[in-house]
C-alpha cells in the first residue's frame, strides 16, 4: 500500500469521528504527512476539515487561521466548490464573531462564485446571509432589496420565504415604517401557521408585540407577546426568544400598571435569563477545554518534532564526517586534473600575445634609427595592448586557480556591504558610462567576504562591459528566500545572449563577442563557478538577445 493511499484512509477514519478531539489530533497527523509528500491538496482539504471542527468547537480565532490556509490554496485551483466552501466557513466563523463587515465580505465573495453553479438554492441561502448583513450593519435599503429577490424567487422553500418577509418586516420596523411593517408581518404569519413553522409562528407575534409597542397601543402589544410565549414550549431551546419576548412583556406590563403580573414576568425573565447564563458558559467552557486540549497536542507534537529534528542533525553530521574523506580525495584529484588543463591552455593561449610583444619590439628596432614617427607610434601602442592582453589573461588565469582554495572558517556576509564595496571598486567604470547598482535591502549569507566581492563583481562587471551603445548600464539586485535557498538575482539591460550559447557561457577562456568590441579573457564567468563551488551554490541564467540578462546565485540555507 502505498503513502498517499495510508494518508487517505487516516484522513477518511478523522472525517467518521466528526468534530471530535481524536478527529482533530488525526487530521493534524494527515496534515504533517502531507507536507512531508508535498500534496498540497491535501494539506488544504485537511485545514478546511480543522476548520470545520474548531468552528463547531467555538474555537473561532484558530477557525479562521485554517481556513484562511484553505483558501490560500483553493483559489487558485480549480475546484470551485472547496473555494466556495472556504469562503462559507469565513462568512460563518466571522458571523460567530459579530464581525458583520467580514461575514459580508466573504458572503459576497462566496455568491460571486456561486454565480457559476446552478445551484439556486444555495444562491437563495447566501443571499439571505447577504441581507442579514446588511441588517446588522443598519443598511436596510439593501436587506431589504435582496430579501425582496429571495421571497419571490420561484424556487425558494417556503422556510426561505417566510424569513424573508420576517426579515423586511423587521427591517421596516426598525426605520419605524409600521404599516409597511405591519404588511409583511401579516404576510409571513399566515405562511408560518399553514405550514406550522413553530418557531417563525412564534417570531411574528413577538414582532407584532413590538410594533404594537411602538405604535402605543398596549393592548395588543400584550396579547400578541403572550401568544408568542405561549407557543415555545421547549424553554430550554430557545431560552434566546423567550428571554427576548419577556423583555418585551415587561416593557408593556410597566406601560399597562400590571402590578402583580409584572413581578411574576419579572421572576420568569431572571430565570430564563440565568438558563441562559448557564447554557452561554457552558458553551464558553467547551470551547475553552477544546482549545486547552489541543494547545496540549501541539505541544507534544512541536516536542516529537525537535527529538526527530536533533535525530536528524545527528544522522547528517555522521554522514558528513563519513563522506569527507572522499571529499578531500575528489577535491585533490580536481586540482591535479585542472593543473594538467591549465598547463595545456596557458601554454597555447599565451604564445599570442608574446608572439605580438616580439614582432613589434622588432619593427620598433627597426625604425629606431630614425625619430619616432607615426608608425612607430602606432607598433608602440600595439606593444602596449599586447602586454596590458597578456597581464590580463596572466592576472585571470591565476584569479582562476587560487579560486576555491580558502581554508579559513565560515563567516557571516552582509551582501549589503559587498555591493557597496563592489560600486567603490567600480567607481571609474560606472562615472565613465553613467551607470548604475540598483539593490534592495540584501540579506546575509554564510560565506568568505573576499570570494563573495568576487562572486558578484565579476557579473556585475561583464554587465557594465556588455552594455548597449549609447544606453547607460543599469544592474538591479533583488534577493529571496524560500525553503532550501537564498536566492540572489542581478539583472541588465544590456546586449543580452542568444539561447544558443547560454551554455557556453561559464566555459574557460569563452568569449561570444569580438576582441575588437569587447575586451576580456573569457575567464570571470568560470571562476564565479568554481567560486559557487565551494559553498555548493548554484547559478542559473536567462537572457534575451537585445533586451538584456539576468543571473540568478542561489547560496543554500
Amino acid at each position: 500500500m502505498s503513502e498517499q493511499i495510508k494518508i487517505q484512509e487516516i484522513f477518511l477514519d478523522a472525517k467518521k469521528k466528526q468534530s471530535s478531539l481524536e478527529a482533530y489530533n488525526l487530521s493534524l497527523a494527515v496534515k504533517q504527512k502531507a507536507s512531508e509528500v508535498n500534496n498540497k491538496a491535501l494539506k488544504a482539504e485537511v485545514s478546511l476539515f480543522l476548520a470545520d471542527i474548531l468552528l463547531e468547537n467555538g474555537v473561532f480565532d484558530q477557525a479562521l487561521e485554517q481556513a484562511f490556509e484553505a483558501l490560500q490554496y483553493f483559489s487558485k485551483s480549480d475546484n470551485r466548490a472547496k473555494h466556495e466552501t472556504c469562503l462559507r466557513t469565513l462568512a460563518i466563523t466571522f458571523g460567530k464573531l459579530e464581525n458583520h463587515e467580514k461575514r459580508l465580505e466573504y458572503s459576497l465573495k462566496c455568491l460571486e462564485l456561486l454565480k457559476a453553479f446552478d445551484n439556486p438554492k444555495e444562491v437563495i441561502r447566501i443571499k439571505n446571509n447577504i441581507a442579514y448583513s446588511y441588517m446588522m450593519l443598519s443598511r436596510y435599503n439593501e436587506a431589504i432589496a435582496i430579501f425582496n429577490e429571495n421571497y419571490y424567487h420561484p424556487q425558494a422553500c417556503s422556510n426561505i420565504v417566510c424569513a424573508s418577509l420576517k426579515n423586511i418586516g423587521e427591517c421596516y420596523l426598525l426605520q419605524k415604517e409600521f404599516e409597511r411593517s405591519e404588511q409583511y408581518f401579516e404576510q409571513g404569519l399566515k405562511i408560518a401557521i399553514k405550514h406550522q413553522f413553530a418557531d417563525m409562528e412564534a417570531a411574528f407575534y413577538f414582532f407584532f408585540g413590538e410594533l404594537f409597542f411602538h405604535k402605543k397601543e398596549f393592548d395588543k402589544a400584550y396579547d400578541f407577546t403572550l401568544t408568542a410565549s405561549q407557543i415555545l414550549t421547549d424553554k430550554y431551546q430557545y431560552l434566546t426568544e423567550i428571554q427576548r419576548i419577556l423583555n418585551l412583556q415587561i416593557k408593556i406590563e410597566i406601560e399597562l400598571n400590571l402590578k402583580d403580573k409584572l413581578k411574576e414576568t419579572f421572576k420568569e425573565y431572571k430565570h430564563i435569563s440565568n438558563m441562559r447564563e448557564q447554557q452561554i458558559l457552558g458553551n464558553s467552557n467547551k470551547a475553552i477545554k477544546f482549545k486547552l486540549e489541543i494547545d496540549e497536542i501541539k505541544k507534544e507534537r512541536n516536542i516529537l518534532k525537535e527529538q526527530n529534528d536533533l535525530l536528524k542533525q545527528a544522522n547528517t553530521k555522521i554522514e558528513q564526517q563519513s563522506i569527507a574523506l572522499e571529499e578531500k580525495t575528489k577535491q585533490l584529484l580536481k586540482v591535479n586534473n585542472d593543473l594538467e588543463a591549465f598547463a595545456h591552455v596557458i601554454a597555447h593561449d599565451i604564445k599570442q600575445p608574446i608572439r605580438t610583444i616580439r614582432s613589434f619590439i622588432q619593427l620598433f628596432e627597426r625604425d629606431l634609427n630614425t625619430s619616432l614617427n607615426e608608425k612607430a607610434n602606432t607598433h608602440l601602442s600595439y606593444i602596449k595592448k599586447g602586454a596590458i592582453d597578456l597581464s590580463d589573461l596572466v592576472n585571470d588565469v591565476l584569479q582562476y586557480s587560487i579560486a576555491g582554495a580558502i581554508t579559513e572558517e565560515l563567516v557571516s556576509v552582509n551582501v549589503n556591504q559587498v555591493i557597496d564595496k563592489i560600486r567603490k571598486n567600480l567607481e571609474f567604470h560606472l562615472s565613465e558610462c553613467n551607470g548604475q547598482i540598483i539593490a534592495e535591502d540584501l540579506p546575509t549569507i554564510i560565506a568568505h567576504k573576499t570570494p563573495v566581492i568576487q562572486i558578484f563583481q565579476n557579473i556585475i562587471s561583464n554587465a557594465i562591459k556588455f552594455r548597449k551603445k549609447n544606453v547607460a548600464p543599469i544592474i538591479n539586485i533583488s534577493a529571496h528566500k524560500n525553503e532550501a535557498y537564498t536566492v540572489f538575482e542581478i539583472s541588465d539591460n544590456g546586449i543580452g545572449i542568444e539561447k544558443k550559447n547560454i551554455d557556453k557561457i561559464f566555459d574557460l577562456f569563452t568569449r561570444l563577442n569580438s576582441k575588437s568590441a569587447y575586451e576580456g579573457t573569457g575567464i570571470g564567468l568560470a571562476t564565479v563557478v568554481k567560486l559557487l563551488k565551494q559553498y555548493k551554490a548554484k547559478i542559473e541564467v536567462s537572457s534575451e538577445k537585445g533586451i538584456g540578462t539576468t543571473f540568478k546565485i542561489l547560496f543554500p540555507e
